[in-house]
């Protein structure tokens, strides 16, 4: 499976960085993993087997083992890589929020960037535990 994650702004905190460098290094062996710092998205054409996802407070909520199998199985539906957006200080702009084919929520509440990043990929590699059967999620 591949995973693209675009997050509009920088990651500036060295104790995200070190975050996601440990989750980026431990979801080495099961996804190949893209991470992009943009100023501002853009969204030219959707492309064929590519599943976008937004990630915004209004979005659906899941927990830890129905994320899991969401994220699980997107592949048996012929998607070959899952685009997830995370917005800056004003969010997913509307305009890929309307074009996303999912928008997922994290919380009700907010958190910044940086924060959302760390999060996700964590959840992630929660999820691959979790589908796998190995401990991790208890």
């Amino acid at each position: 499976m591949r995973l693209s994650i675009v997050v509009e702004g920088k990651i500036r905190s060295d104790f995200i960085k070190d975050g996601v460098r440990e989750y980026a290094r431990r979801l080495l062996p099961y996804v190949s993993l893209d991470i992009s710092e943009v100023k501002k998205f853009s969204l030219r054409e959707k492309k064929a087997g590519r599943l976008y996802v937004c990630m915004d407070r209004k979005g659906k909520e899941r927990d830890s083992l129905l994320f899991s199998e969401w994220l699980m199985g997107w592949g048996d539906r012929g998607i070959k890589e899952i685009v997830f957006f995370i917005g800056g200080i004003h969010g997913v702009p509307i305009e890929i929020l309307n074009t996303a084919d999912e928008v997922l929520s994290m919380s009700k509440m907010t958190f910044t960037h940086e924060f959302a990043l760390l999060i996700l990929l964590e959840q992630i590699y929660r999820g691959i535990k979790i589908a796998r059967g190995e401990p991790y999620h208890y």
